[in-house]
C-alpha cells in the first residue's frame, strides 16, 4: 500500500514580547526553483543598539491573492502571493542564509491587536535595516512567467544607462520603462515611508538590481517620458524620498515606541500624499505616522484596525481642528463634513509656490497672506 506523506501543518505565531518583532532567516538553495524554507525568529527592535541592524527589509506590494504558494516556515507552512514567492525566490543565496523582514510573514495578519502594534514600528525597522530592498516584479501571473518579468529588468537597465548620461532611447525601451512606472508599487502609500525611512535602497526586478541613487538620477534624466499628470506626480514623490533617503535624519521623538522620521505635519502628509492607494482604507492615514512631525504626546493618533474608516476619518479631522470639532463622516467616502459657525475674510484669487521655503501662500483678495506648511 502506497504512503502518502501528510501536509505540514499551518504555522501558529506565538504572542511577541513588548518591543520585539519578528525577523525571517531565508535558508539557502542552490537549485532555483526548490521549495522556500525559512525560519522566524523574534528580534529585540529597541534593545539591540542604535544605527544599522544586520538585517534587511522588503518594500513590495502584496499582489493578487489568488493562486497562492505556500513556504515552509519551520515546522509549518504558510500561504503567500505570487508576488511575494517570486521575490523570495530572488532574494534566496545559494549558499548562505538572508535575514529579512517581511510584513506579511513578520506580522501575524490575523490578529489586528499585533497588527495595529508592529505597524507603529515600520518606520523604526526600515530605518535601522541595512538595505531597503524594492521589488517591482508584480505584473507577471506565474512565478515562471518570464515575459513581463525580462521587461521590467530591461527597463531598469535602461533607467541605469541613463543615470549614467546615455539617455538615447528607442520606442521599446521607453514602452518598457512606461510599462515599470505603472506598477502599483508607484501608487502603494506605504512604499513613501519605506523608502523615507531606508540608509540604503536597492530596485530589484527580474534578476536585474540597480541601486536606489541610480534608480531616482536615471529617472529624473528620463521624465519627458512621463506625460500623465498622477503618475508624474507619483513618480516625482518615490523620486524625490529615494535621493533623499539617505540624508534624512531618523530620530526618536519621544521615547523608544515613538520614533518618527519627522519629515512634515501629519496635515501636510495627508493632503501631499492623498493621491496614493491602499488595500485598507485605514492606512493611508496610518502608513504616515512614521512620517509625521506632530503626531505624539496624549492626542497622538495610533494605529488600530478594530475602529472603523469612519472613526478615522473624525478622529483625524479633529487632530487637525481640535477636538470640539463636530465632525460627520462616513465608512463609504472620503470626505467629511465639519459644522461651525464662521465669518467670510475674503476670497482666493490665486494659489501661489514659494519653492525656495517649501510653503504654499494663498493670495486674497486683499493680498494678506496665509502660509500653510513650513516651520510650525
Amino acid at each position: 500500500m502506497e504512503i502518502v506523506p501528510s501536509s505540514p501543518p499551518i504555522y501558529l505565531y506565538s504572542p511577541l514580547p513588548e518591543g520585539y518583532i519578528r525577523l525571517l532567516r531565508l535558508l539557502p538553495h542552490q537549485a532555483k526553483h526548490a521549495p522556500i524554507q525559512c525560519q522566524l525568529f523574534d528580534y529585540p527592535l529597541h534593545n539591540y543598539g542604535v544605527g544599522t541592524h544586520r538585517y534587511e527589509a522588503l518594500s513590495y506590494v502584496w499582489g493578487s491573492p489568488e493562486k497562492p504558494y505556500s513556504i515552509f516556515l519551520d515546522d509549518g507552512c504558510l500561504s503567500v502571493t505570487t508576488n511575494l514567492y517570486a521575490a523570495l525566490l530572488h532574494l534566496r543565496d545559494r549558499f548562505t542564509e538572508r535575514v529579512i523582514w517581511i510584513d506579511a510573514v513578520c506580522i501575524n495578519q490575523n490578529d489586528l491587536d499585533e497588527r495595529g502594534s508592529q505597524v507603529q514600528f515600520m518606520a523604526e525597522i526600515f530605518a535601522k535595516a541595512s538595505c531597503v530592498i524594492v521589488w517591482l516584479e508584480e505584473e507577471a501571473t506565474s512565478i515562471h512567467d518570464d515575459k513581463t518579468s525580462d521587461e521590467g529588468g530591461r527597463a531598469l537597465e535602461v533607467i541605469q544607462k541613463a543615470a549614467e548620461g546615455y539617455c538615447r532611447t528607442g520606442m521599446d525601451e521607453e514602452k518598457a520603462v512606461l510599462a515599470l512606472l505603472e506598477r502599483s508599487w508607484f501608487r502603494r502609500v506605504w512604499v513613501l515611508q519605506e523608502i523615507a525611512a531606508a540608509r540604503h535602497i536597492l530596485i530589484a526586478c527580474h534578476s536585474v538590481e540597480i541601486d536606489g541613487h541610480a534608480f531616482s538620477s536615471g529617472l529624473t534624466a528620463l521624465k519627458r517620458l512621463i506625460v500623465d499628470a498622477n503618475m508624474r506626480d507619483q513618480i516625482g514623490m518615490a523620486v524625490f524620498l529615494i535621493k533623499n533617503a539617505t540624508l534624512r535624519h531618523k530620530r526618536v521623538i519621544a521615547g523608544p515606541d515613538k520614533f518618527s522620521l519627522h519629515i512634515r505635519s501629519l496635515a501636510d502628509l495627508t493632503t501631499m500624499y492623498n493621491i496614493h492607494e491602499a488595500t485598507d482604507c485605514r492606512d493611508k492615514v496610518y502608513a504616515l505616522l512614521g512620517m509625521s512631525s506632530d503626531n505624539h504626546g496624549p492626542g497622538a493618533i495610533l494605529p488600530v484596525y478594530t475602529v472603523s474608516w469612519k472613526d478615522i476619518t473624525c478622529r483625524l479631522i479633529r487632530f487637525y481642528v481640535g477636538e470640539q470639532a463636530c465632525v460627520q463622516t462616513w465608512d463609504d467616502e472620503d470626505i467629511a463634513v465639519i459644522k461651525g459657525k464662521g465669518c467670510v475674510l475674503g476670497v482666493v484669487k490665486r494659489v501661489k509656490l514659494n519653492s525656495s521655503k517649501d510653503n504654499c501662500r494663498l493670495l486674497n483678495a486683499w493680498d494678506t497672506v496665509c502660509q500653510l506648511g513650513g516651520n510650525r
